[in-house]
């Protein structure tokens, strides 16, 4: 179930904690903010989007044999994928260098 975009989820947490940008969010140190944050509609698997495992698993090995929309897009998301900031969490497991994506990939900073 795709509920939104990323802009929606970011808005909903700005939503729950009270700011009006990124730049402008409060400390989650703050026992009332993590409170609003927990309680984020972004975080409600009754309206968030959400998936099962076998489902987003299905979905990457889609995307994987270029089955899931056009080549270029399937191409374009493998691509992003394997951009781990982090190499020491799933990429440290298998020998150096595997390729290596996952959800959590973004561009390094």
């Amino acid at each position: 179930m795709v509920a939104g975009d990323c802009a929606d989820i970011g808005q909903a947490i700005m939503d729950a904690v009270g700011a009006s940008s990124p730049e402008d969010l409060p400390p989650l140190e703050d026992p009332e903010v993590r409170r609003r944050l927990l309680a984020c509609r972004a975080l409600d698997p009754a309206v968030a989007t959400r998936t099962t495992p076998r489902e987003l698993t299905a979905l990457l090995a889609m995307i994987w044999r270029g089955e899931a929309g056009l080549p270029a897009s399937a191409n374009g998301v493998s691509w992003l994928m394997a951009q781990q900031f982090c190499h020491a969490r799933m990429a440290g497991a298998f020998p150096f260098p595997p390729w290596v994506g996952a959800k959590s990939g973004q561009p390094a900073p």
